[in-house]
């Protein structure tokens, strides 16, 4: 973005046009230009080449041509400018600066975006965040810019200046200070406000960059008199510091100084850092660590059962070879009382056996506490990244018992990659000769790879040689620590089924009596979810001819070639929940089926396929469909090593 001096005083552009005065209103031009000049000192020193405006031509209080004028000179305080296209010219003219905020325009009103997320510029105003209008009725004229927007400024001092890395200034009342902008003109007197119409109310604004002791700042917002501001300010470890102030009058155009503020930074208590996304030109990707049924005095306990967690996730591929990818927090909000229902009310439900499972949040539930996150996540309060794309490991203290996990999640467009793992943690309870702190993952731990669907529709029980090599032993009911780790069930709920959509499920569970897509209520569930937006359960396929790693299979041999380990690459029936027969399986095993610290093969390719999307480093990543994709992610998977299963192979 350009830069443009704090001074924000009127725009005085001289706008002389370059067609016949006595042509009519209506007559088409393909060679309109006009020249604009800026005073000294007035907002914007000079002029860029490529510089853009937003032009509308009006006759009989009617739009005849909405228009773009470019800059054709630059470094000056006068320049030509040229309108792009061909257009008709009208009896008056209105003019937005800049043209990437412009919106629609009628005889009276015109429309305009104020953004919510702002660059901060020491002594200026980012371009991004100025907008000016005017109207003239004579496009020969000098024609006056007006600010549209109110300026709310501050100024840094002491030491900690330097560490600040967000701003935020929000509207406590719930005033609208960005977003769409309806821009008034009546008796030559200009009127702004927030569109009435618009759905988007935003009472926050922030400024993101480096900031420094002795300057000053701007945040750019729609006028109007607020009740109270609150600034906050967040350091390079999202510590917080927030100053109040009392009701004001933001004007058109005129600046607010909120005076000078010396932030101190202590220890953030609800919101700790584990790892900032380092990977340049993206949007990071960030987990969400919350807890519920925590009390005041266990929070240590909490945090490091966190950090436990994090560091399990970035230790397996592919996670480990993008890491640098994902920002990382750990949120605390203490619980009234030990266990389920503080402070976010999870649904507990117990059958008739008494045996206990958590049940959905809903829509409402998951609405709290992405609102809560919202309010604290760096990376979303700056813009670099959508709410959509943050994800939420919710550990509950259950008291002991074992309650399970889940994985609560959104298939509607708007919520597509939002999800809330919740996982039981109960660390006072001690299973066999596992500490305190790991609970058993039932699921997985009894019956564990006892049975698959046959090619030939028959009941397979595997040999002990088969669960020696998936990594079981032969005399089992022994099985290895990771089934009983609450990291191994994050790892599972958490990165398999929340952040890469993954739909398969314990052995376990798998029913000889139950063939897709009847006789359960997952009917025809995994087909429907292949085709959404945000697609899900591509790792399961009703179809071998169709099945989505087809490609994959295709280029097992040659992956063969280079490591016999892609062996493991198949075609394994039985998935989902309870389906013995109709469904398959990319490989016999996987953290999917009993919490392994290992994504097979099709797996990690899928995970790839996330990242990429929702980073915006390749949006239309496509490994189902797009050969290349698969081949870009399987030239990397080669080389960290992916197809290694720490639990067969090391």
């Amino acid at each position: 973005m350009k830069r443009m001096t704090l001074l924000l005083c009127a725009l005085l552009a001289v706008l002389s046009c370059q067609k016949d005065p006595s042509s009519g209103s209506g007559t088409s031009v393909s060679d309109f230009s006009i020249r604009a000049a800026l005073p000294s000192g007035g907002g914007k020193a000079v002029w860029h080449d490529g510089d853009q405006m937003a032009g509308y031509s009006i006759a009989d209080g009617k739009i005849l041509s909405t228009f773009t004028l470019e800059a054709q000179e630059s470094g000056a305080s006068t320049a030509s400018f040229k309108a792009v296209s061909s257009l008709k010219t009208g009896s008056e003219y209105r003019f937005i600066y800049p043209k990437s905020a412009s919106g629609r325009a009628i005889a009276t009103v015109a429309f305009a975006t104020a953004p919510v997320a702002q660059t901060a510029l020491a002594d200026g105003i980012d371009d991004g965040a100025f907008l000016a209008y005017a109207h003239t009725a004579d496009a020969g004229a000098p024609v006056l810019f007006t600010p549209v927007l109110s300026r709310v400024s501050f100024s840094l001092a002491g030491s900690s200046a330097s560490s600040v890395t967000m701003a935020t200034l929000t509207a406590t009342g719930g005033e609208t200070l960005a977003g769409p902008v309806r821009i008034l003109e009546s008796g030559g007197s200009l009127s702004v406000a927030a569109d009435p119409f618009s759905s988007s109310v935003p009472t926050a604004v922030t400024l993101s960059g480096a900031f420094e002791a002795g300057k000053e700042y701007s945040f750019s917002v729609i006028p109007g008199k607020v009740e109270e501001l609150v600034l906050t300010l967040r350091d390079d470890e999202a510590r917080v510091y927030q100053q109040t102030f009392d009701a004001r009058t933001l004007e058109v155009g005129a600046k607010t100084s909120l005076g000078t503020l010396t932030p101190v930074f202590e220890g953030s208590h609800d919101w700790t850092v584990y790892q900032r996304a380092t990977r340049e030109g993206i949007h990071p990707l960030v987990l969400v660590f919350t807890p519920e049924g925590f009390t005041e005095s266990r929070r240590d306990e909490y945090i490091d059962a966190c950090r436990a967690a994090a560091d399990h996730i970035f230790s397996v591929e592919p996670f480990k070879h993008f890491q640098d990818y994902f920002s990382v927090y750990i949120g605390w909000e203490a619980a009234k009382v030990q266990g389920v229902g503080s402070p976010w009310n999870v649904p507990l439900y117990t059958d008739a056996n008494g045996n206990k499972s958590f049940n959905s949040m809903g829509q409402n539930g998951r609405d709290v506490v992405y609102s809560w996150i919202a309010e604290r996540c760096p990376e979303v309060m700056s813009g670099r990244t959508s709410l959509n794309d943050v994800g939420v490991i919710m550990l509950i203290d259950t008291k002991d018992e074992d309650v399970g996990a889940v994985c609560d999640w959104d298939i509607s467009a708007e919520q597509m990659g939002r999800f809330v793992a919740l996982v039981s943690y109960a660390p006072g309870k001690v299973y066999g000769s596992q500490p305190a702190g790991k609970i058993p993952q039932t699921y997985g731990a009894t019956g564990v790879g006892r049975y698959e669907g046959g090619d030939g529709g028959t009941t397979v029980t595997l040999t002990n040689a088969e669960l020696e090599e998936l990594g079981y032993k032969t005399t089992y009911g022994s099985t290895r620590a990771y089934l009983n780790d609450y990291r191994g069930t994050i790892l599972h709920e958490g990165m398999g089924h929340g952040f890469t959509h993954l739909m398969d499920e314990y052995w376990i569970y798998y029913n000889p009596g139950y063939t897709y897509p009847d006789g359960h209520w997952y009917t025809n569930l995994t087909t429907a979810y292949h085709t959404l937006s945000f697609p899900a359960g591509l790792n399961l396929s009703p179809s071998l001819s169709d099945a989505p790693w087809r490609n994959l299979m295709s280029m097992r041999s040659e992956l063969i070639a280079k490591d016999q380990r892609y062996e493991r690459i198949s075609a394994c029936q039985g998935g989902l929940v309870q389906y013995m027969w109709g469904i398959w399986r990319p490989e016999r095993v996987s953290v999917m089926m009993d919490c392994r610290p290992y994504f097979s093969t099709w797996q990690r390719a899928l995970v790839y396929q996330r990242i990429m999307r929702s980073s915006g480093e390749n949006p239309s990543c496509d490994v189902r469909n797009n050969e290349a994709d698969l081949r870009a992610y399987m030239d990397i998977d080669l080389m960290i090593g992916g197809i290694n299963d720490p639990v067969r192979d090391n």
